[in-house]
């Protein structure tokens, strides 16, 4: 019964693959497509950016091969700048980057060298549901302590989203967090740091990488002070009895500059083309994403990387960034002064 709902599932991709071949030109036969990740090998952004050049392919007329390519430096804006001024604008460069750089020219970043509204968005595997998270020997134990002893924690750079979730913690629920740059790898070279003792933590891991660490979890290897960015879950509530931060703030400017700084967290991981690839190409690329993504099969493979698939399409993220873009001038203002570094 198993093997013929699995070769019914076979089948119904199969079909759906040709659906979409019948739609597409020839350009990607015999092409390949490069996922550039800003981030360093073994974490959660190499980790999509593979599970997508696995299976990507068969919804491509012509079955191009992908090959994932990690360039991390600056937070991902190495890799974004890279797809954007100097890859070849013909549809073979994807780029894999953190969820605060669309927001980099709207915050201030001189290096951000490009208009988010004019780039090529790709669908996103999804919002991410994120924890401030420290080690189990710190003496903060729980998020009033956070409010009188200072936390170290570790991030990549100083404009990355990391650094900017530890600020708006810090601004919007009176935490003392002191950052800690240079963690480039992203969240595995921080977690390792974290586990050496040099810091006492992160502040923006997402669930589904804790999870990744099973025995963390079930020897209580480290505390969940509080999560954001996504709704209740009761599995993180129940784990260290966390409170989702929105619940813990009030309407007036701090909830509008929360908001506001949520708007990474909702895009999760972001794909983008460069502003020259041609739309018809765009939209293969995109309709293949949002395909694998929704692969029952992937899916599967997914959830054994403890790898979370709630997929945002390519018009979601549009919405989110244009959205962003929009904000009263105020809120914008006193975001961006959280950006950069701070004293």
């Amino acid at each position: 019964m198993a093997f013929l709902r699995h070769l019914a599932l076979t089948c119904i991709a199969c079909l759906f693959a040709s659906a979409l071949h019948a739609q597409q030109s020839d350009f990607y036969a015999g092409k390949t497509i490069k996922i550039i990740v800003g981030y360093g090998p073994g974490s959660s952004y190499d980790g999509y950016a593979r599970l997508i050049a696995q299976n990507a392919g068969r919804y491509i007329k012509g079955n191009p091969n992908f090959v994932v390519e990690n360039l991390p430096g600056a937070g991902s804006l190495t890799a974004l700048n890279f797809a954007v001024n100097l890859a070849p604008q013909d549809g073979t460069v994807i780029a894999a980057i953190g969820a605060t750089l669309p927001f980099g020219p709207l915050l201030g970043e001189k290096a951000a060298r490009f208009d988010a509204l004019k780039l090529n968005w790709l669908p996103s595997p999804g919002s991410d549901t994120s924890t401030l998270t420290i080690w189990h020997t710190s003496p903060v134990k729980t998020l009033e302590d956070a409010r009188t002893h200072e936390l170290i924690l570790a991030s990549n750079a100083i404009t990355g989203s990391s650094s900017l979730y530890g600020r708006l913690l810090s601004e919007v629920l009176g935490l003392k967090i002191r950052l800690v740059y240079g963690y480039t790898g992203g969240v595995t070279d921080a977690l390792l740091a974290t586990e050496k003792g040099e810091v006492d933590g992160h502040p923006s891991v997402s669930w589904s990488v804790l999870k990744s660490r099973p025995e963390w979890l079930r020897d209580h290897k480290v505390r969940v002070l509080t999560y954001f960015g996504g709704p209740k879950n009761p599995e993180i509530e129940a784990y260290d009895g966390a409170i989702l931060a929105d619940d813990l703030i009030k309407p007036g400017a701090d909830r509008q500059l929360w908001d506001l700084g949520m708007a990474p967290s909702i895009l999760g991981r972001p794909y983008v083309m460069g502003p020259g690839v041609p739309q018809e190409r765009v939209e293969i690329i995109a309709n293949a994403m949002m395909a694998t993504f929704n692969d029952e099969e992937v899916r599967k493979m997914a959830a054994r990387q403890q790898l979370d698939l709630s997929p945002l399409s390519r018009e979601s993220v549009r919405e989110v960034i244009a959205k962003t873009y929009a904000s009263p001038k105020e809120t914008v203002n006193r975001l961006t002064a959280l950006f950069g570094e701070r004293p």
